[in-house]
Parts: C-alpha cells; structure tokens; sequence
C-alpha cells in the first residue's frame, strides 16, 4: 500500500513546474520540524542522500518527505 501511495505521490508532484515543487518542498520541511518528526537539518541531509545515493528525482523526493507523518494525517 505505501508503494501505491509513494508511485502516486510522486507522479503528483512531477506535475508541478520546479517553483511549485520548491514551495512544497519548503512546506514539508517546515511541516516535519513543527511536529518533531524531522529537523530541518536532517531533512537537508536526508535530500542529499536520496539525491545522491537513490538518485532520486525531486517528486521522488517530495513524495518521500511527504509520506513520513503520513499516518499523523490520516
């Protein structure tokens, strides 16, 4: 099932212009730190890793950061 939803996550957010995803991408980080889940440090290494050892694209990305308190928000 998280597969489902990290493949539709990801196609959702390849749809955004690079600015969009930027925006999002800031909105997660800022959402992660305000509920503990993530620093906003470890959130920029946690990026670095997945672009450089994943190669993770940014939707990839997004779609990761945003799954995390995914189950918070359900």
């Amino acid at each position: 099932m998280e597969e489902r939803i990290f493949e539709y996550l990801a196609a959702h957010y390849d749809r955004f212009s690079t600015q969009q995803q930027s925006r999002v991408l800031d909105s997660i980080i800022s959402r992660l730190a305000d509920k503990g889940v993530l620093g906003k440090q470890i959130a920029l290494d946690v990026i670095r890793g997945l672009e450089r050892e994943e190669k993770y694209s940014m939707p990839k990305i997004l779609a990761h950061l945003d799954m995390l308190d995914l189950e918070d928000r359900t």
